[in-house]
């Protein structure tokens, strides 16, 4: 592409070596018709110079030519011939020729030393350039805080890298390296049990020329470091570059981070208790790991309070924290958790702040144990204690009743033994009575509720159950329920009645609060020759899975304040004293069967039924 420019160039400027002769002597000729004859030469050797310098000394020369030819056949009086008469016309053409000889050289001189000129000021700035590069570099390579170095990887006879050469490194080289004075060493020279997987490496890059990054142990020198590694120079030469950091204490931190985190969750699985790691200000929790009580964190968290803490105890564990953080002493609290099978429990909490180098808090590292049973138990022991008071209290009324109930009872007796009375009020009287049995019969219940002073006797099963029927009657008939029994027979087990009836009562007490209005319960006895099973089954609302695995707790309740939470945990004490089973069973929105499982006493007379 660039000859055919220069080609044409050239072609331009012949052209113009033959024209502005041309030019100039149609010039001269208008001159000459305004001012006179003109010298012969006087507008040629302008041209000749003009032609020279702006072509070479080919197109000088041409020019010269065309101008000697112009002015023997146009310009000296011979004219129209190409020949000169006169000997000074001679040698004023001879000195023109000789003029545009020497212009023609002088020209091609002068270009010749320009390109000459340009070549040298060309050389000069990449020269100056290359010095400044080589400074720039030279600085760099020197400043840089990550080691570097360029190699020659060298390869045995079979063509596969078994060592390399160092030809140069920055000052940072050794501090990072560990070695000193390497240049022009062999690695094998200086640690000749290096690891051969270096000589993969580096051949790998200066064949392929793809540059590589990575990390990588080397054992011999004892540090980590971090590398890229690529390509410089002819790929027939086999150098590369390697720019490199010792990251061995931060792999060392790495290491003692990963090991202090096996330990805690190490120290956390061999433990009951709850371990986390809060941040300075409490407002992320880092890490928590847990035995099954409280939920685990998977990532940091900055829900943790409305997570873990019951909302009714969220202000005040604020309260406490603030005030731990701002006398920089240990947190401790003992408040209400949401477990991480979404029940509440309790737990006590403790964590100690940890100071850095100012001492300024860095983070807060602390443990929580799950003191839900003792929480529990305290509570039953209020409970129990207000238990004991209302039986004394029971136990007192009782007694004041007692008295005037035989009394009435007296009255109610001899009353009806009057003749002539009524038919209409002696049933009135025989009302009252019953009535009276049943206020008896309570209050028998609130005293053996109180006392277990009766002994284990043969016991009428059928009966208590209808016993406790008639006890609960006005709430049967309030609920409008529909009792079905299904007995037959009569079965007798040793027990003691009063404690019996107080397990079907409890029972029978839960169905009906389960059942909604004109709701049906079924009360079955069934028996074989070893035992009786007593079942009573509704078509109620039914019982979570999550309060079955609780429901013979104590102090375990569905009911709010209403109830206890000791029925049942009462019932299935009665029941495994009398060497009995208790069983539940339940379907959410289906209903619920409560069996109870006792022993018959081995009599041959035994009533014997079969399921």
């Amino acid at each position: 592409m660039l000859s055919t420019i220069t080609r044409r160039k050239q072609i331009l400027f012949y052209l113009a070596a033959v024209i502005v002769p041309i030019l100039a002597l149609l010039l001269r000729q208008v001159l000459e018709r305004e001012y006179g004859e003109l010298p012969h030469y006087v507008l040629f050797y302008p041209v000749v110079l003009l032609v020279a310098v702006l072509g070479d000394a080919w197109a000088g020369l041409l020019a010269t030519t065309t101008t000697a030819l112009l002015v023997i056949y146009w310009v000296l009086p011979s004219v129209h011939q190409f020949t000169i008469s006169r000997t000074n016309d001679a040698i004023g053409l001879a000195i023109f020729c000789l003029m545009g000889v020497g212009i023609s050289v002088v020209a091609e001189l002068y270009h010749r030393n320009r390109e000459t000129l340009a070549t040298y000021q060309k050389e000069q700035a990449v020269l100056v350039e290359r010095r400044t590069a080589d400074a720039r570099y030279r600085m760099l390579f020197n400043s840089i805080d990550e080691g570097f170095c360029t190699i020659e990887v060298l390869f045995n006879q079979n063509g596969r890298p078994n060592d390399w050469r160092f030809l140069e490194v920055n000052p940072a080289f050794g501090r990072h390296y560990g070695l000193e004075h390497v240049t022009g060493k062999t690695i094998r020279e200086l640690i000749p049990n290096i690891e051969t997987r270096w000589f993969d490496i580096y051949g790998k890059v200066a064949i392929t020329g793809e540059a590589i990054r990575f990390v990588e142990f080397s054992q011999p020198l004892n540090r980590w470091f971090d590398l890229y590694a690529f390509r410089i120079g002819e790929p027939e030469q086999h150098r590369v570059a390697v720019l490199f950091s010792n990251i061995t204490e931060s792999k060392q931190a790495e290491e003692a981070l990963r090991q202090s985190e096996e330990r805690f969750r190490a120290l956390v699985m061999a433990s009951s208790d709850v371990m986390y790691r809060m941040s300075p200000d409490w407002s992320e929790m880092r890490q928590l790991r847990s035995q099954h009580f409280l939920a685990d964190t998977e990532t940091p968290s900055r829900t943790w309070l409305h997570k873990y803490i019951h909302p009714d105890d969220q202000s005040h564990v604020l309260a406490v924290i603030n005030e731990a953080i701002r006398t920089k002493s240990i947190f401790e609290l003992e408040h209400r958790a949401l477990c991480a099978d979404g029940s509440m429990g309790w737990t006590f909490s403790r964590a100690i702040p940890v100071l850095n180098a100012n001492g300024e808090i860095a983070e807060w590292l602390g443990t929580a144990s799950d003191v839900t049973e003792r929480k529990r138990a305290e509570e039953a022991l209020l409970r129990s204690e207000k238990l004991a008071s209302v039986g004394r209290m029971a136990v007192a009324i009782a007694h004041e009743i007692n008295n005037p109930l035989e009394a009435v009872t007296n009255l109610l007796f001899i009353t009806k033994e009057i003749e002539g009375l009524p038919e209409s009020a002696r049933h009135f009287l025989e009302t009252a009575d019953a009535e009276l049995r049943r206020i008896a019969h309570m209050t028998r219940q609130s005293l053996g509720f109180y006392r277990e002073s009766n002994a284990p006797a043969l016991t009428s099963v059928n009966a208590v159950l209808e016993s406790t029927v008639d006890l609960l009657n006005s709430k049967i008939k309030a609920k409008h329920a529909m009792i079905e029994k299904q007995w037959d027979g009569d079965v007798q087990v040793t027990s003691v009645a009063g404690e019996l009836r107080q397990v079907f009562s409890n029972l029978l007490v839960n169905s009906l609060d389960a059942i909604d209005e004109k709701g049906t319960i079924k009360l079955r006895v069934t028996a074989n020759h070893r035992c009786v099973r007593v079942t009573v089954a509704d078509n109620g609302k039914g019982i979570s899975a999550s309060v079955r695995q609780h429901i013979f707790e104590p102090f375990f309740t569905t009911k709010g304040t209403v109830g206890t939470g000791l029925g049942l945990w009462v019932s299935k004490q009665i029941i495994e004293k009398h060497d009995g089973v208790i069983q539940m069973h339940s379907t959410v929105h289906r209903g619920t069967v409560f069996s109870v499982v006792l022993r018959l006493p081995p009599r041959p007379n035994a009533v014997q039924k079969t399921d």
